[in-house]
């Protein structure tokens, strides 16, 4: 078959008034109504977001100017690595924000799980708790040439091996934090595994009122406050660890200027008094979170790039 016939046979097949796929323009439509509904209702979070979005395009656009005009130093090899890998947690965290903004929170919340972890990863290489060596699974390994199937299963156990050491090492048992708040992020990241292993969330939220007879089966995207709320609640927290990791990006300390510095503080005081927010409810998290990010995530405009 060719592929002019292949795709000839696609459109006589599922076709209908010269539009392919005609059935999804009511989901489409759908997904529009409720983005909106979810973006007029939870304003407080939009403005964050991109305020936040705003600034980290400032900051990656910052970082690919270093080497254009001051040079990168010989013995930093890693950086054009270290600025590559923000802007794939970007566009991460605008496809989060996407799949929110079209009426699938959970969708976004799946996505958010890497993010915290990526986020553990550049706060532990920014603290010279680990190396780029470490955590690519690399450190030791002799590559010469071809990588064999051995050597890539060597380096993806000792990368599993040292990512679990820095989340254990982060908020886990070893983490210094207390019992109790241990305890509840430990919860907190059994609920991302949750989701993302079998999407056992959006199972429970937005489809138990049709396994019960109690609502008609929705295709499209439904408003749910509860998942709304569990996507907004973790994008802001892990928004605020992301954050605390951007001063990683500059060449030597408040290098990106004095603005961007001072703009770094507003939305560091703003995600603090978001996820505190949370407290006021009685949510045992949101002290947690905050004992996390000033423990492990302790960066400011004052740090800067070293090679690890």
């Amino acid at each position: 078959m060719e592929v002019s016939e292949w795709q000839a046979r696609l459109e006589h097949t599922f076709g209908s008034g010269g539009i392919v796929g005609a059935r999804l323009l009511s989901i489409i439509e759908t997904e529009r109504q409720c983005g909106r509904h979810l973006l007029a209702t939870f304003h407080g979070h939009r403005v964050l977001a991109d305020s936040f979005g705003d600034f980290y395009v400032e900051t990656l656009e910052k970082s690919s100017q270093v080497g254009r005009t001051k040079g990168i130093p010989s013995d930093w090899r890693n950086y054009p690595y270290a600025v590559l890998c923000y802007v794939v947690n970007f566009r991460t965290l605008r496809a989060a924000s996407t799949l929110f903004a079209t009426g699938y929170p959970l969708g976004g919340y799946r996505l958010l799980r890497d993010l915290k972890d990526q986020a553990v990863f550049l706060a532990a290489l920014a603290a010279d708790r680990t190396s780029w060596s470490a955590l690519l699974g690399t450190k030791g390994l002799r590559l010469t040439g071809e990588v064999s199937n051995k050597d890539f299963y060597v380096a993806r156990k000792a990368r599993k091996a040292e990512e679990r050491r820095l989340r254990i090492a982060t908020f886990g048992a070893e983490s210094g934090l207390p019992p109790d708040q241990v305890a509840e992020l430990r919860l907190w990241e059994n609920l991302f595994h949750f989701e993302v292993h079998g999407s056992a969330l959006t199972m429970a939220s937005e489809g138990r009122g049709w396994l019960r007879g109690e609502q008609p089966l929705s295709i499209g995207p439904v408003f749910e406050e509860m998942a709304a709320a569990t996507y907004m609640d973790r994008a802001g927290e892990i928004g605020w660890m992301l954050l605390r990791t951007l001063p990683f990006l500059q060449p030597s300390p408040r290098a990106f200027g004095e603005d961007w510095a001072h703009r770094w503080a507003v939305l560091d005081e703003s995600f603090r008094f978001y996820v505190l927010s949370l407290d006021k409810l009685g949510k045992l998290i949101a002290r947690a979170i905050v004992a996390l990010v000033d423990a492990k995530f302790a960066l400011s405009p004052d740090a800067s790039y070293a090679e690890r």
